[in-house]
């Protein structure tokens, strides 16, 4: 799948830790960037196991959505849909 395809299908996205050793954590961080260096990604779905929310820190790197109301759990980049 297209990068850009990818992360506006997927806006939770996480780059593999394969990516590591290969790509600087800044270019990881800036799809504009990673669609440039590789435009290509195989969309895995990890499981994350059962976990309670927890909500991410600023700075912590998750990568939150402009129109985010509150922060995504930084287990799962998920909202938890009203879980509190």
């Amino acid at each position: 799948m297209q990068v850009a395809a990818a992360i506006t299908e997927f806006p939770n996205y996480q780059f593999h830790i394969c990516f590591d050793p290969v790509i600087a954590a800044s270019i990881a961080r800036d799809p504009k960037v990673m669609a440039e260096f590789a435009p290509y990604v195989v969309v895995e779905k990890p499981d994350y196991g059962s976990h309670r929310y927890a909500p991410s820190r600023p700075g912590d790197g998750t990568p939150q959505p402009p129109d985010a109301i509150r922060p995504l759990c930084r287990v799962c980049r998920g909202t938890h849909r009203g879980e509190s």
